[in-house]
């Protein structure tokens, strides 16, 4: 590596700490915007996610067990209107069996412990809410319910396929916006070498054109550079 290095052009040398440092910024310019992204986009799903919990139960402690079919299949109807980000609504009773479930719940729903409503939880692909609710039970003149109230289970979740395939969208675009970048940093990085060591490639070709006997000094650029200093240091000993 050292001998590789060190048969180098100054200018080569040049183009190759650019080339490195305008890929590293890449990686890291990509990789921060694919994160905060990333955290927007969940953060955004969760804030809908909460909405909708907290609008379902609302609706839900209004009625009465058992459901009547009209009230589900305007819930069901009302679940699977967004064919990415659908909800799913599963009420449970203390023992863990459906009360009542949206077709959209999932054929292995997941399950947890926690039960903080403020709490999005991700269990293998699917982020819900759920919390303890009280039911009421529909009491009529014919039936005595002695106890005209339940506990159940309210859990309301959604799948992470929205989150995960806009993510991989935004991968490809991000992945063909870097791309060409990456491979034309070479190119760029021999452009930009190849600028600031003009005055000293003409510093070159003046001294070269000097001959011992000559009186003939090296014009300065007047810049007041590491150049100038070159110069005046080459006129002094000529």
């Amino acid at each position: 590596m050292k001998r590789f290095w060190q048969r180098l052009t100054l200018r080569h040398r040049t183009a190759l700490i650019i080339t490195v440092f305008i890929w590293i910024t890449g990686v890291l310019v990509g990789w921060i915007c694919r994160s905060s992204f990333q955290n927007l986009l969940i953060r955004q799903s969760d804030i809908e996610l909460t909405d909708d919990f907290k609008d379902f139960r609302r609706i839900l402690l209004q009625e009465a067990v058992p459901f009547s079919v009209r009230k589900t299949e305007n819930w069901n109807r009302r679940v699977a209107i967004h064919p990415l980000h659908r909800l799913f609504i599963r009420i449970l009773d203390p023992k863990g069996v459906p009360i009542w479930e949206s077709i959209t719940s999932p054929p292995n729903p997941p399950s947890s412990s926690i039960v903080d409503p403020q709490t999005v939880q991700v269990r293998e692909e699917y982020r819900f809410i759920q919390e303890i609710v009280v039911l009421k039970m529909d009491q009529t003149d014919d039936e005595l319910i002695e106890d005209p109230e339940s506990v159940a289970l309210l859990q309301v979740g959604c799948s992470d396929y929205l989150v995960k395939t806009t993510i991989s969208k935004f991968d490809g675009w991000l992945l063909g916006a870097l791309g060409p970048t990456f491979l034309g940093a070479p190119i760029l990085a021999m452009l930009l070498a190849s600028w600031p060591l003009r005055p000293l490639m003409r510093l070159t070709e003046t001294t070269r054109g000097i001959a011992i006997e000559s009186e003939r000094l090296i014009a300065r650029s007047e810049n007041g550079d590491e150049i100038d200093g070159l110069a005046e240091t080459l006129n002094a000993l000529l």
